[in-house]
């Protein structure tokens, strides 16, 4: 029989392959491939689906691939869910399993199941439906790259500039659809019998979008619509540019603490293989360019020698 203390060890072992790679870990990193090759398969399938030249006559072709990656992706959820380890908050162990469960990465593995087994549960829904929530499966691909992640840390460390300029962009939606319902209304009632419609029209043209169906034909919603217009390329390229800030500092900030950890190991004038494998395992932590960390070793290596 496998003992309590095997068990952990194992447990521990496969939460190390199912999480993100660190540089470090052969077999994670092949886990990884092998996941994110099945996910980018199963989402081209999905979307072969809604081919019917391709989809119609294969039908059973579908409905077995679909039994494939599902079960490849439940049994990675309950791995996932097995393996999940316990932390310590407030002095008190809690449950890894819950913590995982309700995570955002929880809640997108669980949703890439989902649709499949309420299909078999509850025959009565509209298949179509089931069918293009699949796509959310897309979204574990997060687990190994924090583009998303790192999305929701630029706006969260910018969050009051940014909630300012939404605060400033829901004005503007509000005063330039009212303005137009008076203008318009009159003329457009059909397009612009309410606030609600004009809100629409407001929201199109402040992104700069413009789709043209409906427009101002009054010399005063024209104006208007100018000046709407104006006023969209305004709050667009203060969001765009409040993330883009964020992001860059994000960057920066990662690029610093790496230069600073390579700076440590070349202390003593040469990086060890444990502090190369470190290093690697921070580049890859980081999402830092192989060329930058070379670059980086070749500089401070010139300074050190030209110091001496």
């Amino acid at each position: 029989m496998i003992s309590i203390k095997d068990c952990e060890k194992l447990k521990l072992r496969l939460f190390e392959v199912l999480e993100k790679n660190d540089g470090t870990d052969p077999i994670s990193k092949k886990c990884d491939y092998f996941l994110i090759i099945i996910i980018i398969l199963n989402i081209l399938v999905v979307i072969a689906e809604s081919i019917d030249f391709i989809f119609v006559g294969n039908e059973s072709w579908f409905y077995y691939l679909e039994i494939i990656f599902v079960s490849v992706f439940t049994i990675e959820f309950l791995l996932r869910v097995w393996s999940s380890p316990k932390f310590e908050q407030n002095g008190k162990l809690k449950s890894g399993r819950i913590k995982y469960i309700f995570s955002f990465y929880g809640i997108i593995d669980l949703l890439a199941i989902l649709p499949f087994y309420l299909q078999i549960l509850l025959p009565g829904l509209d298949l179509r439906i089931l069918r293009t929530f699949r796509l959310v499966r897309i979204l574990k691909i997060s687990h190994y790259n924090s583009a998303i992640e790192d999305l929701f840390q630029a706006i969260y460390v910018e969050r009051k500039p940014f909630l300012a300029t939404l605060y400033i962009f829901a004005v503007a939606i509000l005063l330039n659809s009212t303005l137009l319902y008076f203008a318009e209304s009159g003329v457009q009632p059909e397009k612009f019998g309410s606030i609600p419609d004009s809100i629409y029209w407001s929201v199109i043209t402040l992104t700069t979008v413009g789709y043209g169906d409906v427009t101002p034909q009054t010399p005063l919603g024209k104006v208007i619509a100018v000046f709407t217009a104006l006023t969209g390329i305004c709050v667009v390229a203060l969001l765009s540019g409040i993330v883009a800030t964020a992001f860059s500092r994000q960057i920066n900030q990662r690029q610093l603490i790496f230069a600073e950890e390579v700076r440590k190991a070349l202390d003593d004038g040469i990086i060890t293989d444990e502090e190369m494998r470190m290093i690697d395992a921070m580049r890859e932590k980081f999402d830092i360019d192989s060329e930058f960390q070379s670059s980086l070793i070749q500089n401070l290596l010139r300074q050190r020698t030209e110091k001496n």
